[in-house]
């Protein structure tokens, strides 16, 4: 069974999935900087659409939508150029990272989670790290090893101390007062 090497020209199949992905969140983008513009452009508008919900409409209602719309405009128009600007990256290692930057951003609106996990899951695999030029955990070169070996040191017990003959008083008191013995004694 032959070996199946990996082209590095050859585009991983999540590099189109996370394209997709890009252009729609940037048209959910578009689409909120475009309420929000409309919003805040035709306040008599919201008014008029307003008065025909409720009986009961204050100047307050007013100001709660132009700061709404302003919010769409505000958080809109930058994750839009973050999306477009995704579309365009080179092969570059910090483009992978931008991607997961993209991908995990809109995990904060939870309609985009069910498409993102999967998407996420496929770019965090290895054919994908290759593609923008990341080296493999076995590319990684790994630091040498330490010039002792560090598992046996530390598993090893006491080092051996030098044998120093000790004498027991016993042994020392018989070398300074021999015992008497029960016959030298009598004598």
């Amino acid at each position: 069974m032959a070996v199946q090497q990996y082209n590095q020209s050859a585009k991983p199949p999540v590099l189109a999935w996370y394209m997709v992905y890009c252009v729609l969140l940037a048209v959910i983008c578009l689409l909120a900087v475009g309420v929000g513009v409309f919003w805040m452009a035709a306040p008599e508008f919201m008014k008029m659409v307003m008065e025909a919900n409720r009986a009961n409409q204050t100047n307050e209602d007013i100001v709660a939508i132009k700061i709404v719309s302003a919010m769409y405009i505000i958080v809109g128009l930058p994750l839009m150029i973050l999306y477009i600007v995704a579309l365009f990256l080179p092969r570059k290692p910090w483009a992978w990272t931008y991607g997961i930057i993209t991908i995990a951003i809109s995990f904060l609106g939870c309609c985009c989670i069910p498409a993102g996990i999967p998407l996420l899951i496929y770019w965090l695999k290895p054919d994908v790290k290759r593609y923008f030029g990341m080296a493999d955990d076995s590319q990684i070169p790994q630091p040498p090893p330490p010039p002792y070996d560090s598992v046996r040191l530390c598993e090893a017990q006491e080092p051996p101390q030098p044998e120093i003959e000790m004498e027991s008083e016993l042994e020392v008191q018989s070398e300074e007062e021999p015992l008497e013995s029960a016959d030298d004694k009598e004598e």
